[in-house]
């Protein structure tokens, strides 16, 4: 009887996903592991095949750590997040909040800023165009923009120069968890709701936060931003632009 190999295993593990029976299936992906670490594909399976066994810690887990190795797989920081939104013990932030927290990525705690507060809700005080977000490193699985970017100045002067909107980002960066998810909905170019709003002082196009955020060297580097994003996924709503951002490693920047 010929030995089985790696993508034996693998199109096993499948099989038994299909007929339902996903503890075969999980046997088999392990054994596909074990006879070829190095295949992401197999790895990448193998946390889909936990979440559907309902171990959605150990999903998590799993889609991480194909993360950590490659950054760049679009369809498996998808299904992580998808997995993050059903896992307890989930925190989010929404910037811009008003009066009510939306708490749209049914998070296990909600937290807002605004420049009104009200702790009974969980809504704290901050300018954002001036100050810090007022929480921890690290703090956030979820950090929400909903139309309010729009509002954050590109560039003033308070003394010296300053890049509010690059500020900004660095603190979204900052208090996100490793592979946390930042959500962005805005009016953006060319719709004429970009400028209707007196207000609207930030003119987003579907460039920007692909382009200045995002990959290994983000341009808006050279204006101040010491992150890094994974460009995950942008669509529209209407005039609006949708976008969704994932935290990942800081990189060295080249001196």
């Amino acid at each position: 009887m010929a030995t089985q190999t790696a993508s034996d295993c693998y199109h096993a593990a499948i099989a038994d996903a299909q007929a339902g029976k996903f503890d075969a299936s999980m046997r088999n992906i392990r054994q596909a592991i074990a006879l070829n670490p190095a295949d992401m594909n197999y790895r990448v399976y193998q946390a889909y095949v936990h979440f559907m066994l309902g171990e959605l810690a150990e999903s998590l887990l799993a889609y991480d750590a194909c993360l950590a190795v490659n950054p760049l797989m679009e369809n498996v920081w998808i299904s992580r997040n998808e997995v993050a939104k059903r896992c307890s013990q989930t925190r989010s932030l929404e910037l811009g909040c008003g009066i009510h927290l939306k708490n749209s990525m049914h998070a296990q705690e909600s937290y807002g800023i605004d420049i009104r507060e009200d702790l009974a809700k969980n809504i704290y005080k901050a300018d954002l165009t001036l100050e810090r977000i007022p929480f921890p490193d690290d703090h956030f699985d979820y950090v929400i923009a909903e139309h309010f970017i729009e509002h954050i100045p590109r560039l003033i002067y308070a003394g010296r120069h300053r890049y509010p909107f690059i500020e900004l980002m660095n603190e979204v960066w900052r208090v996100l968890k490793p592979h946390g998810l930042f959500y962005a909905i805005t009016p953006a170019y060319p719709h004429p709701e970009v400028f209707q709003d007196p207000t609207h002082v930030n003119i987003i196009t579907d460039k920007t936060f692909p382009a200045y955020f995002c990959y290994a060297l983000p341009w808006a580097h050279q204006y101040g931003f010491t992150g890094r994003f994974n460009f995950t996924k942008q669509d529209w709503e209407g005039p609006c632009l949708r976008t969704w951002m994932n935290k990942i490693s800081k990189p060295s920047v080249p001196a």
